[in-house]
């Protein structure tokens, strides 16, 4: 074989070798492409809450006064409504207290009173909830509103049917196939004039709200 005839076969060679290593890392880029795909497919299937979601649910709750802090006792309400929310933030936070923050709105039209004679009203709040466990389909939260409430008859009697109101508590959030997303909750539910008036003793309730979202987006 001639010098010329080696120099070509060698070099032929060397350029099957270079492509050969070329197309190996490109399929290992591909499959690290796919890998990625999947495990953020995983992640967000996961990870049902995400920054900038919208909900609409629809809501039901019930509450019992106790005798606490020189409150009125003897008050028992039914509310029904919607609340509408976003998500303002992916998961953050350290260990766990990492979560989704949420800012909502509730609209109470039917909200009916027990002190001895029913009353009727409507109630809008305020509220913000930290969602924990970000890549469970059974998430706890915490809660905090701020609200007010509007009543035929004074909450107290004496009061001018106008209160403020004051929420907190926790709940706990089921995701169904990260279609529908059910609530349970348990809030301190406080009732007062916030001293605009003489007769001001408030109610402070044990109120227990059920709901479900009927939209999200």
């Amino acid at each position: 074989m001639t010098p010329d005839r080696l120099s070509l076969l060698k070099t032929l060679a060397l350029t099957a070798a270079i492509c050969a290593i070329g197309l190996d890392a490109v399929a290992s880029d591909d499959e690290k492409d796919a890998t990625k795909e999947v495990e953020s497919q995983v992640t967000d299937a996961a990870t049902p809450m995400q920054k900038g979601d919208m909900e609409l649910a629809a809501i039901a709750g019930f509450g019992v006064a106790h005798d606490l802090w020189e409150g009125e006792p003897d008050v028992r309400f039914l509310a029904l409504g919607v609340r509408c929310g976003r998500v303002l933030s992916g998961p953050r936070g350290p260990g766990f207290l990492r979560g989704n923050l949420e800012i909502a709105g509730e609209l109470l039209p039917v909200f009916l009173v027990d002190p001895g004679d029913t009353t009727y009203g409507a109630s809008v709040t305020l509220l913000g909830r930290h969602f924990f466990m970000p890549r469970s389909e059974w998430r706890p939260y915490a809660i905090l509103g701020i609200g007010a409430l509007a009543t035929k008859d004074g909450i107290p009697l004496e009061s001018n049917g106008f209160n403020f109101t004051l929420q907190a508590g926790m709940g706990v959030r089921f995701t169904y196939e990260n279609k529908i997303a059910f609530y349970a909750e348990y809030r301190i539910h406080h009732i007062s004039a916030g001293r605009t008036e003489a007769a001001n003793p408030g109610v402070n309730s044990s109120y227990l709200q059920f709901s479900a979202s009927v939209f999200r987006w």
